[in-house]
């Protein structure tokens, strides 16, 4: 037997799913579920915290409903591949404020957006 043709050795896992697998119908129903309510906390929260401390006390709602319209958007032109814009996987669309302050301090030092690092 040829290199290409020797079986591929079996290693010990403890994986639920494999690669290939998929999970039963419930499972995925349940895994689904979670997967949209950590969204919606990543969603939701910032846009709470943000709309409280700036006094937007009555436009909350608004803010929720547009935080949530924009990141589907997003998540569609994402998983999409609208021309060069987009990976092609669904990946939620959300706030991610450790990003912000991350790319503030790069910008301190000369190497945000744009720049290249060398």
């Amino acid at each position: 037997m040829s290199d290409a043709q020797a079986p591929r050795p079996r290693y010990k896992s403890d994986l639920i799913y494999g690669l290939e697998d998929r999970p039963h119908f419930t499972a995925a129903i349940f895994a689904a579920l979670q997967h949209v309510l950590a969204s919606f906390v990543g969603i939701i929260t910032p846009t709470l915290i943000v709309g409280g401390v700036l006094g937007l006390e009555s436009e909350v709602p608004y803010l929720v409903s547009m935080a949530l319209f924009v990141s589907g958007l997003g998540t569609f032109v994402q998983a999409r591949r609208f021309g060069p814009v987009g990976s092609g996987f669904a990946v939620p669309a959300r706030h991610q404020f450790f990003l912000y302050q991350r790319d503030s301090q790069c910008r301190v030092h000369g190497q945000g957006p744009g720049r290249r690092h060398r």
